[in-house]
Formats: C-alpha cells, sequence, structure tokens
C-alpha cells in the first residue's frame, strides 16, 4: 500500500487533467468559444472556468482515494513522519551525520 497510493494519485491527477482536455476540446469543436466573444467578458474567462472546475474536481477526488487508502488502513510510518518533522533516522546512511 505504501507504493500503490502515490501511483493512483498520479493516475486520478492525470485522469482529470485528460477530462479537462477533453472538455476544452468538446467545447472549441461546439463552437462556444466563438458565442463568447460576442460577449462583454474577458477571452480567458473560459479557459479559466475550466481550470479552476479540474482544480476543485481533481482536490476532491484525491481528497477521496486518500480517505479510502486511510480507510483500508494506510499509514505513513515513523519513519515518514520523523522526515517530514525534519528528523533524521537513526540508521540512515547519509555521508553528513
Amino acid at each position: 500500500m505504501t507504493y500503490l497510493l502515490p501511483g493512483i494519485l498520479l493516475i486520478t491527477i492525470a485522469s482529470g487533467i485528460s477530462y479537462t482536455a477533453l472538455r476544452l476540446f468538446t467545447d472549441t469543436q461546439g463552437g462556444i468559444f466563438e458565442r463568447f466573444q460576442s460577449m462583454p467578458i474577458a477571452r480567458s474567462s473560459v479557459l479559466w472556468a475550466h481550470v479552476l472546475t479540474s482544480l476543485a474536481a481533481n482536490a476532491v477526488s484525491l481528497v477521496a482515494v486518500t480517505g479510502v487508502a486511510v480507510a483500508m488502513g494506510f499509514t505513513l510510518g515513523r519513519r515518514s513522519v520523523g522526515l517530514a518533522r525534519g528528523r533524521r533516522h537513526p540508521h540512515s546512511c547519509s555521508p553528513w551525520r
């Protein structure tokens, strides 16, 4: 589970990005951008709307995947928590002791 979760998180992010690209392509082919050009809005607002909704959807997906992993028993372990706090592992082979 320690090595599986980062891979699943990366796949989740990649699928979210590809879905956003598909939505942008569909909007481009459907002519929505031409319709928005006749309105008094910034040209980049549609792109920013896609980006922000993609960020929100990816955040929800990452929280859901991490929540399922924690429910299945995923823990960081003492060594990971110590590294996050800035402490070295006592048995590390670092040349800078």
